[in-house]
């Protein structure tokens, strides 16, 4: 019977990463094309973006680790 928990959990994983890249992405394009400051704010949310990615890699290997699933 598969785990309803992991599969939350690494939908939420995949949606993180998934935004994670995006930002990425956009701070891609940003350079050179941008001022300064606008940079600086895209970088925070690439930065914002990793943390909550981490994060939620995090739920899901600690629930992995305690369920054995």
């Amino acid at each position: 019977m598969p785990c309803e928990e992991k599969a939350e959990l690494m939908m939420a994983y995949e949606k993180a990463v998934t935004a994670y890249s995006e930002a990425v992405a956009d701070l891609s394009r940003a350079i050179g094309a941008v001022l300064h400051a606008e940079y600086e704010l895209i970088q925070r949310k690439v930065a914002a973006a990793r943390k909550l990615s981490e994060e939620a890699r995090n739920r899901l290997q600690d629930h992995e680790n305690h369920h054995n699933c």
